[in-house]
């Protein structure tokens, strides 16, 4: 059962046996809060707030038995005591991290900001015991109030991120990395600690094979990262199962697992086949364009029958290979630093092609049953399907041949 001793410090044992240490009012304190017995509870803390003798630090209590309402009285009524610490250094922000309460802990960011930076004797901040106990909300919390929380080291020169695995606290980290992205502090995941440990390094050891995955992931965006992911991928090649599988995690990702010179070399190439599909499309010879082709006039515009004009079938496979290639254009810039004007130069460029596109394509219509299209949804139509049946035939061809070739 949860108690604290004449000194402050929260930790388990026999309450009766701490309490016989404690003064009477304190005790009385206690179990009022436990009680939630408000009016009780004013009444005794005017009374120490008179005496100022008590051994343990009322605030404290309060955060222990997670009540509010308490806490909030006492921070009203002496906010000096959020400052105060107990005898391993813990004040009132580090009891509720430990606890997970992220109430409490929003109402302490407010009533002291400072207390989120403030160590314990063991050289950890709130955000640090939070991380060890891996509580998630609470971590998003802190790192709102005080976003500097997250580059303070230990006395072992420890981040957050060494913390969340040295005690198994996946999704902690998963969090980390997603708030330190937020504020673009994704090179503390290339620190060392005292023994010249990475975050890396430490997963692998351990066998983290989901945070090697994501560590592979954000390798895309850290050049040191991918070096040491890359290194560590060539040494595990002749180590055991455990360490062959992470290697293979590193080589069989998409494009993020690439190295750098790998993806510059084949942006290059997609922008020429972007280019060359654009300069096709504008420059398309007047005899295609002119071609003459079955029509039946209708109210409602030229019905062609028979075959479709050639323009068309050039228009669905170049449209699909000039978009493809600015997706994939969109998703190797991403991680770029000017990747906002790099966006924005793609956007123009698909639409100045739309456009084209739109103008070059004869004006007909084809009726299918009781429903027409018109000749440009019909493009578009069969170019968003060209692409969808392409990568899916792709895709399927892939995991055909690993079928084939895993007894090799």
């Amino acid at each position: 059962m949860s108690s604290i001793d004449p000194m402050g410090k929260v930790g388990l044992g026999d309450e009766k046996n701490t309490w016989g240490t404690m003064s009477l009012m304190v005790v009385m304190f206690l179990e009022a809060v436990k009680k939630d017995d408000f009016q009780r509870v004013m009444a005794l803390l005017s009374e120490f707030l008179e005496t100022g003798t008590w051994p343990v630090n009322p605030l404290h209590i309060a955060c222990e038995y997670g009540s509010l309402r308490v806490a909030m009285e006492i921070g009203k009524q002496c906010p000096l005591l959020a400052t105060i610490a107990n005898e391993d250094g813990n004040i009132a922000m580090h009891l509720v991290s430990a606890k997970g309460d992220v109430k409490m802990v929003e109402f302490l960011g407010e009533l002291d900001p400072g207390s989120c930076l403030v160590q314990n004797k063991s050289s950890m901040i709130p955000l640090q015991i939070a991380v060890v106990k891996g509580h998630s909300v609470v971590i998003r919390k802190l790192i709102s109030l005080c976003s500097e929380s997250l580059e303070k080291l230990t006395s072992k020169q420890e981040t957050v991120f060494h913390l969340a695995l040295k005690n198994s606290q996946s999704d902690a980290f998963q969090v980390l990395v997603e708030e330190a992205k937020k504020l673009n502090q994704g090179h503390l995941l290339e620190k060392k600690d005292d023994e010249g440990n990475t975050v890396l390094q430490i997963a692998i050891f351990k066998r983290l094979t989901q945070i090697v995955e994501l560590l592979a992931i954000e390798s895309s965006s850290s050049s040191s990262l991918q070096i040491e992911m890359q290194v560590i991928s060539e040494q595990a090649n002749s180590a055991d199962t455990d360490s062959q599988e992470i290697s293979l995690i590193h080589q069989n990702r998409d494009l993020n697992r690439h190295p750098v010179e790998t993806k510059h070399v084949l942006l290059v190439v997609l922008v020429m086949i972007a280019a060359a599909t654009f300069t096709v499309t504008y420059n398309l010879p007047d005899a295609l364009l002119k071609e003459i082709y079955p029509v039946r006039a209708t109210t409602t515009g030229d019905v062609i029958f028979g075959r479709l004009p050639t323009v068309v079938y050039l228009m669905v496979f170049n449209s699909a290979g000039f978009f493809t290639s600015m997706l994939v254009i969109s998703y190797l810039i991403w991680p770029l630093a000017l990747r906002s004007i790099l966006l924005f130069v793609v956007v123009c460029t698909c639409i100045v092609y739309i456009i084209i596109v739109d103008k070059i394509t004869p004006k007909f219509c084809v009726r299918v049953g009781n429903f027409s299209f018109s000749s440009i949804s019909l493009v578009w139509t069969s170019a968003l399907a060209f692409i969808a049946v392409g990568v899916t035939i792709i895709r399927m061809g892939k995991y055909a041949l690993q079928f084939l070739l895993q007894d090799y």
